[in-house]
């Protein structure tokens, strides 16, 4: 009777509050959304990737592979030994190995695989498959990228070469372009395909990569097939699978990568989480203060403290379940569009387990954040509650709070110092995880106090700008829990965009310093001052220079060090280092060396030859790092006649390295063996891949932010219904519609630039720490703070807050003056 009575006061405040409960429900259907369209997206590509290593073995009795030592390959005469005690079997061998194809920009690696079979999969672009010698075909995604067009003929590193990237060539004619099956395990690496014989010629390893044996329906047993294959003298020391066997281990291996995204994504998905459930802690918070009479009166007609905490957890049950509903079904729909616009997955494909686990973590985040409401609802006596509640109860638990989350950032702070010292990662993950609970913790002495500073420039604008900076001051707890939800988001922003930035400066500095031309032009033929000219005169270049090298033995006193490559940089060729220290203190009669190469500072140094001509020079210690020993153009040619040329090119601002490595080879293109080489396409690399990875991870944790903002908008839209009567009385004082709906919006962007301001703080110091943490090991750490983009993040977050806040401003203006003052 008690349980009913407490389902029915729940089932009435539900129906009652529904208009106010409805941000609670965006927040749980936010989170709750993003954990099922992680999980169903996850579950499908699982499905799928097993239903193609299924397919991929094609039903085989039994199938052998490299053991995982990488020991091989597997040896020709298998195939043959298996027809001969199997002649009913089909053996099918795959063979394979990495080569590397020669461009003007150097080699650039190739997977070469035996032909593919033909089907809805994989399918024949254009021109054939290899039928000869000599001929090849080429994935989709090799030949638009490296411009490889069907009857040309491209060269490829041949045997012991193709092990270590250097030696001869082998041409090959390209006959055909393929588009293969990208959910296989090479769909992602660039993929060549022809005869076996040229395989093994180019990869220099002889033999196969996979033997699968398929029987007909003999009525032998798989296990029995693998046995007998085991047992061949040609299966000695290989990996023997049944088919079954195999399936399993490709699923293994397959599902071991997609969890580690997932469980990356779910991570994400745990800071939306805790992001709602603040939300709905503060949104819960505000409801029972609004219905504290409401309650307090229910006490009176006999309800006890149990069943008023009872009506408070299952209206919270009733909002968690109608909220993970409706999220279930918005991640749903959201993983069918995502799997019907991705390539390779079959279908969406759910599971027990991706409609199970957010549902149950919607309800259950939703109820234990009502636990704190719930309790405040009881905590006051039925009499005393029909009065206005003293502020002075919360004295204590405040002082609690304050020691509690000071000795959390302090110890935090302090373990963030240490780890960026070199102290390792894992302390300045504890650091920080400490330093941020301490600031939630803090957020109701700091949020306020930062609201008057952030507010001050309002107070100027008028009786609004002063209204709203006292509403966002008015109830602490209330304020801090708002701004807070935002701070999470703004905060794990930040330090990415500060940690990406600093990471790329760093990393660029690294490489200048030890890398410090944008590329080294060579050939087989020799390269003068001409081609330097030339090349600087083009839009792309802008400076060059000519470089020459040769091999040489350093010896100063006791110190010798032979096989050393000594540099020759011209005058034109020092200036087109990215690094302005780089050669300091070289000239005629010099030798630049490295700090760590155990030569004195002035010390006479002597440079030997192979062909045993030397040269005398005086030692200059840098101070940077260098790999190699640095002296004059002149010196090196007087040294070596015969000492290979270059030209060194820096890049015009605004010119991607691959352009400049193309259009630079497309100039010299009349000399044989252009190679163009250097740390330009390295930087350009390091550059897409972080942004990709920064795009991807703020994209994430914008919903966090969005579920923050969704916060803001529900504080202000409950504040509505409760200063309903503060709202008549400013109307009737002569306060305008407008000037109640700007009071509103400025009190929205006060909380929003509390919260804002407080995670760029937070942010930039988190990002520094990382980055200190992380990229120690560089020689140095370069802080970059990307101003624009976090004043971006800045302008995002404030018009969003305002936002937030019009809606309710104007429900709040609708209402006239004289019925908000006879409201109670």
């Amino acid at each position: 009777m008690i349980m009913k009575t407490s389902m029915k006061m729940a089932l009435a405040s539900v129906i009652g509050q529904g208009r106010r409960l409805a941000s609670v429900l965006v927040a749980i259907a936010l989170g709750v959304a993003f954990m099922a369209t992680t999980l169903l997206v996850s579950n499908s590509v699982q499905a799928t990737l097993k239903q193609r290593a299924a397919a991929s073995v094609g039903g085989a009795a039994a199938v052998v592979s490299v053991p995982d030592s990488g020991e091989g390959p597997i040896p020709v005469a298998l195939p043959s030994q298996v027809k001969s005690s199997l002649p009913q079997a089909k053996v099918t061998a795959i063979a394979g190995g990495l080569t590397f194809h020669r461009t003007h920009t150097g080699q650039q690696p190739l997977q070469l695989k035996s032909l593919p079979v033909l089907d809805e999969r994989t399918k024949l672009d254009s021109g054939r498959l290899p039928t000869t010698r000599g001929e090849i075909a080429v994935s989709s995604d090799v030949a638009a990228q490296r411009q490889i067009q069907i009857g040309q003929t491209v060269d490829f590193l041949s045997g012991e070469a193709a092990k270590d990237g250097n030696g001869g060539t082998t041409p090959l004619r390209v006959v055909g372009v393929v588009s293969p099956d990208k959910s296989g395990p090479d769909g992602v690496a660039p993929l060549a395909f022809s005869l076996d014989d040229d395989i093994w010629e180019l990869t220099g390893r002889t033999g196969f990569l996979q033997v699968q044996v398929n029987l007909p329906d003999v009525g032998m047993e798989d296990e029995k097939t693998k046995k007998l294959v085991a047992g061949l003298p040609a299966a000695a020391g290989l990996t023997v699978r049944t088919g079954a066997e195999e399936v399993a281990e490709r699923q293994r291996l397959l599902d071991s990568g997609i969890k580690v995204v997932t469980t990356m994504l779910l991570g994400f998905v745990v800071i939306a989480i805790f992001v709602s459930a603040l939300v709905i802690s503060n949104t819960f918070s505000i409801l029972i203060a609004q219905r504290t009479r409401a309650l307090a009166l229910m006490r009176c007609i006999g309800a006890d403290r149990a069943q008023v905490r009872r009506a408070v957890l299952f209206e919270a049950f009733l909002v968690g379940v109608i909220g993970s509903v409706i999220g279930l079904l918005l991640g749903a729909a959201v993983a069918a569009i995502v799997v019907s616009f991705a390539k390779g997955i079959d279908g969406l494909v759910p599971s027990v387990t991706a409609v199970l686990v957010p549902m149950s973590v919607g309800v259950v985040v939703t109820v234990l954040a009502s636990l704190a409401p719930a309790r405040a609802a009881t905590r006051v006596a039925p009499i005393a509650a029909l009065r206005p509640i003293s502020a002075q109860a919360e004295g204590r638990v405040a002082r609690l709070r304050i020691v509690i989350g000071t000795a959390l950032f302090v110890a935090g702070a302090m373990c963030l110092v240490l780890s960026a010292r070199g102290s390792g990662i894992p302390l300045g993950v504890a650091g920080g995880v400490s330093s941020f609970l301490g600031v939630m913790l803090l957020t109701p002495l700091v949020v306020p106090m930062a609201a008057s500073v952030v507010g001050a420039p309002l107070r100027r604008g008028g009786v609004a700008g002063r209204l709203a900076v006292a509403n966002a001051r008015r109830n602490p707890g209330r304020a801090a829990a708002t701004a807070s939800a935002l701070l999470v988001g703004v905060t794990l922003v930040t330090m990415m965009l500060v940690g990406a930035a600093t990471g790329t400066t760093s990393i660029n500095a690294s490489l200048d310093r030890h890398f410090p031309v944008d590329s080294q032009i060579s050939a087989e033929a020799p390269l003068g001052q001409g081609h330097a000219d030339k090349l600087a005169a083009t839009p792309e270049v802008e400076r060059s220079g000519l470089g020459n090298s040769t091999s040489v033995t350093v010896k100063s006193g006791s110190v010798t060090i032979p096989d050393s490559a000594l540099v020759g940089v011209s005058a034109e060729a020092a200036k087109v280092s990215r690094r302005a220290d780089a050669f300091t203190g070289l000239a005629d009669g010099k030798i630049l060396l490295p700090s760590d190469a155990g030569i004195a500072d002035g010390s006479p140094v002597t440079v030997t030859t192979e062909g045993g001509e030397t040269l005398s020079l005086t030692a200059v210690v840098s101070s940077g790092e260098l790999e190699a020993f640095y002296t004059t153009f002149n010196s090196v040619q007087r040294l070596d006649p015969k000492a290979l040329n270059q030209v060194w090119v820096r890049y015009a601002d605004g010119v991607e390295a691959s352009t400049g490595e193309r259009k630079v080879a497309e100039y010299l293109s009349g000399l044989p063996g252009v190679r163009v080489q250097g740390a330009a396409a390295a930087r350009e690399s390091l550059q897409k891949i972080i942004n990709i990875v920064l795009l991807v991870v703020v994209g994430l944790l914008a919903m966090a932010v969005v579920i923050a903002l969704v916060g803001i908008g529900n504080t202000l839209g409950l504040s509505v219904f409760e200063r309903t009567r503060e709202s008549g009385l400013l109307r009737a004082l002569g306060l305008p519609k407008s000037g109640l709906r700007a009071m509103f919006g400025l009190e929205a962007l006060v909380l929003t630039g509390v919260g804002t301001a407080l995670g760029l703080l937070l942010g930039i110091s988190y990002g520094i720490a990382g980055s200190y943490a992380l990229l120690n090991d560089l020689g140095g750490v370069t802080v970059d703070i990307p101003w624009a983009r976090l004043l971006l993040v800045v302008a995002v977050a404030l018009a969003a807050g305002w936002l937030a806040s019009v809606l309710p401003a104007i429900r709040a203006a609708k209402v006239s003056a004289s019925a908000a003052l006879a409201s109670e």
